[in-house]
């Protein structure tokens, strides 16, 4: 649902910056969040892959759900 003028008018006077700004930085702070538990996760599961106690199928599969969220999140995130 789009914002009208006065909305925009309104979001601006009280914010100190305009809306698509606004935007940006949360969309940003999501997509952080998202890559740096993403990196994390694959580390994690890297490390129980080297030590043999994950096996290669699990750590596709968790490659895989890794990229369908950050996918998801993108279409969601980015329209």
């Amino acid at each position: 649902m789009a914002m009208t003028d006065a909305q925009v008018k309104a979001f601006e006077a009280v914010a100190g910056d305009s809306v698509v700004g606004h935007s940006t930085l949360w969309v940003g702070a999501v997509f952080t969040f998202l890559f740096l538990w993403a990196a994390w996760t694959l580390v994690t599961a890297y490390r129980g892959w080297a030590n043999g106690s994950v096996s290669t199928a699990a750590l596709g599969g968790a490659f895989v759900r890794l990229l369908l969220i950050i996918l998801i999140a993108g279409a969601f995130l980015l329209r």
